[in-house]
């Protein structure tokens, strides 16, 4: 047992992490970390865009993410961390 309150002595390799909660990106094997990540890493390593992958992030607080501004301005009030992937509708 640890002396610090709350803490305990974990021995040996034992996965301290939390469950992955965010989707995996949808052109390769990672897991961005927040929404706004979702989008840069798109951008980035994949140079697309949510519009042009026809898909958009939901928030766990239920505000709809559909480009990389709305998650800047979004992330500011949301911690972003917990949000699911959707299709956008073939019109």
């Amino acid at each position: 047992q640890c002396d610090i309150s709350n803490f305990t002595v974990i021995n040996g390799d034992e996965k301290t992490t939390r469950i992955q909660v965010t989707p995996q990106c949808v052109l390769c094997e990672k897991y961005p970390k927040t929404a706004c990540g979702y989008t840069m890493h798109l951008f980035r390593h994949h140079k697309t865009t949510l519009k042009w992958s026809r898909i958009y992030l939901v928030c766990a607080c239920g505000f709809n993410h559909t480009t990389q501004d709305d998650y800047k301005k979004h992330d500011k009030k949301c911690s972003g961390r917990e949000f699911t992937l959707h299709k956008l509708n073939q019109d």
